[in-house]
């Protein structure tokens, strides 16, 4: 999984690692919702 992050947004670090951590939980239970359970969990750690 690869994250882009504009860096002219002028946030801090932590920031940048919390909203990262939204998106991979909102990315996560958008799987969720599509796939099933189990099939989301396997293609979010199957590379």
């Amino acid at each position: 999984m690869m994250f882009i992050v504009n860096g002219e947004l002028k946030m801090g670090k932590g920031k940048i690692c919390a909203q990262v951590g939204h998106a991979v939980i909102g990315a996560l239970h958008s799987s969720r919702r599509r796939l099933g359970t189990m099939n989301a969990l396997n293609s979010v750690w199957t590379v």
